[in-house]
């Protein structure tokens, strides 16, 4: 009897461990990854003696953030004082979770300010979702902004929307559809002004996705451009699309076949003529795939035209066709150094023959004093002796290098040249050489320099142009304590030699910083620009700026005081700036924030020379 009772015991107490084993849970947390998945955590039990693993997912909760500043502003002369505009500063984001996967994001900004000399105005907003395997953003913008300075006033707004859905390359047909749309305005009232009005207006969708069936790989892409200049009425549309196949005959050798239809149009409203051209292109390949690091490709292309003669509002057409061939290899060695090299060779029925030959190579590496180095050159051949076509360039030969040298810790050499030379139909030579240096250094904390230089050359008919230009900085961060100093220098020069003559810019410019304790620091600017132009007829000369301010703010004082005094004087006319800010908190989240500016200038007249404005601040 002792022995079965003793075997009764034994499984009994076998089997209450293994009840307490089960009933006992202890949590253990691991990190979320980082990206979209940050928030994520996942909670399990420890394996137990026959215990099946369980995963439970915590979905996060909802999150709301930002801030909100808005406000007031008014403005006046020495007799008069009125409300000006209102201003805002807010932020807004927002994010959830759908599901176990599914995250959507909600962005928004809205900015606008209002200044004695200036006017701006950004607003943005943005949603996304996104799980793994899928993405869907919407985005939007408009940009506003005015600038009234000696030189002249400008005017420009932009504004654009966006719609981006994409797949993952997990998904068995994976795309992407992308849509755009952009409006520019630009308006400059400075004769002398290098830029150039514009109102233009673009719209683009582009279609992209694989479809692929057992071994072959259909590639499918779609476009459309419309693109509108509102300010010399002219209007363009184009249309385009590639249907290809990629069939693998081997591991080693791949066939490629493609077409690629086209068609454009463009419309000059003042003249009423319209140019069209439709095309189709078709391509046949080979490609040889013998490594990771070695590959190259082969194509025999024919594409056939139709054009309407861009002189006469007509809608005949003439039809050219051009046969092509060209090659192109990618070789990876050693690991560091990329190589490639491409070849074409093009014949218009009845016309010239061109050749396009263009290397490329480029060394990178993490360690060492070579960290990066790269040249790539380009030798364009044509012979346009029974031409039908509208080709300017007789022969083309473009030449670039770049280097980046790391001799020590912080410290970086960078360099490049270039050089084109392009022969016309005309026998005229167009010849271009742009070199550059640039040198950056920290050798210890608190201390910075650099200097650089360029120079360029164009000669083109009889012009002829060169460019000298150089900058140098220092700056110095030295500790005294608690105090740190912050001092800067720097020069900028460009001079430029024309057959009229030299025009010269340099610009001078020191800055400090000193902080008298831990609560109070006091500012310094002065700025030095000599103009020198050829014209007899520019305004040129030396124009000085001093620029003193303080900053009031820090443990045991309830508010923050940043003000600033600005002094002008030389070719530019007299000129005075006054800005202040008084931020003052009321709790932990809300503050009221204060702001005054004064400006004078000889050569401006400013409508309202005083603004003053309040804002509420609230953090969320």
């Amino acid at each position: 009897m002792r022995k079965p009772r003793a075997l009764i015991f034994l499984l009994v107490g076998i089997l209450l461990s293994t009840f307490s084993a089960s009933a006992e849970v202890t949590l253990v947390r691991r990190l979320p990854e980082s990206g979209s998945n940050q928030a994520k955590a996942e909670w399990k039990k420890p394996m137990g003696p026959g215990v099946r693993t369980t995963t439970e997912t915590v979905v996060p909760a909802a999150r709301l953030s930002g801030r909100l500043i808005v406000g007031g502003s008014g403005s006046g002369t020495n007799e008069t004082a009125s409300i000006e505009d209102w201003s805002t500063d807010s932020l807004l984001n927002y994010r959830d979770y759908v599901g176990a996967n599914g995250v959507v994001d909600i962005g928004a900004q809205a900015f606008r300010d209002t200044g004695i000399d200036s006017f701006t105005q950004r607003y943005s907003g943005d949603l996304a979702y996104s799980t793994p395997d899928f993405s869907l953003t919407l985005s939007g913008n408009y940009d506003q902004s005015e600038t009234l300075t000696a030189e002249g006033q400008s005017v420009s707004s932009t504004s654009g929307l966006g719609l981006v859905i994409s797949t993952s390359d997990n998904v068995r047909y994976p795309f992407q559809l992308e849509y755009a749309s952009s409006w520019d305005d630009q308006e400059y009232s400075d004769s002398q002004s290098e830029l150039d009005d514009r109102q233009e207006a673009d719209y683009s969708l582009e279609l992209s996705s694989q479809l692929p069936f057992g071994q072959v790989v259909f590639d499918v892409e779609g476009l459309v451009d419309i693109h509108h200049d509102r300010l010399d009425d002219v209007s363009s549309r184009g249309y385009g699309g590639t249907l290809a196949a990629t069939i693998p005959l081997s591991e080693v050798i791949g066939f490629y076949a493609g077409l690629e239809p086209e068609y454009s149009e463009t419309e000059y409203q003042i003249t009423e003529n319209r140019t069209r051209e439709q095309s189709l292109g078709s391509d046949a390949g080979v490609l040889f795939t013998f490594s990771e690091q070695f590959e190259g490709e082969l194509h025999a292309r024919r594409r056939d035209a139709w054009r309407s003669d861009p002189t006469f509002a007509t809608d005949d057409l003439s039809h050219t066709e051009v046969w092509s061939g060209a090659t192109k290899w990618s070789l990876i060695a050693p690991e560091e150094l990329t190589t490639t090299a491409e070849y074409s060779l093009s014949r218009e029925a009845g016309g010239s023959i061109s050749q396009d030959l263009a290397g490329e190579s480029t060394w990178e590496q993490d360690e060492g004093l070579l960290r990066k180095a790269g040249a790539k050159s380009r030798i364009i051949l044509s012979n346009p002796e029974a031409s039908t076509s509208s080709a300017e360039e007789r022969q083309s030969l473009q030449l670039s290098s770049f280097l980046l040298l790391m001799p020590a810790d912080e410290m970086k050499i960078d360099s490049a040249y270039s050089v084109n030379r392009a022969e016309q139909l005309d026998e005229d030579i167009l010849l271009q050489h742009d070199v550059s240096v640039d040198l950056s250094h920290a050798p210890v904390e608190g201390l910075s320099y650099g200097f650089g230089g360029a120079y360029g050359y164009v000669d083109e008919s009889a012009q002829r142009v060169s460019t000298y230009s150089g900058n140098s900085r220092l700056n110095l961060q030295p500790i005294f304590g608690y105090r740190r100093l912050d001092l800067s220098l720097s020069e900028l020069f460009e001079l430029e030699d024309v057959i009229a003559g030299q025009n010269l810019l340099s610009k001078s410019t020191f800055s400090s910083a000193v902080p008298l304790s831990k609560q109070f620091s006091l500012r310094y600017l002065f700025s030095w620009e000599w103009v020198d132009l050829a014209s007899e007829t520019a305004e040129d000369g030396s124009a000085y700026q001093h620029s003193a301010g303080f900053t009031l703010a820090g443990q045991g004082i309830p508010f923050s005081v940043n003000s600033s005094y600005l002094v002008g004087h030389g070719f530019r006319g007299v000129q005075h700036q006054v800005d202040a800010r008084l931020d003052v908190p009321l709790m932990e989240s809300f503050s009221v924030i204060s702001k005054f500016s004064y400006r004078y200038a000889e050569t401006v007249d400013y409508e309202t020379p005083f603004l003053f404005s309040t804002f509420a601040h609230y953090e969320f």
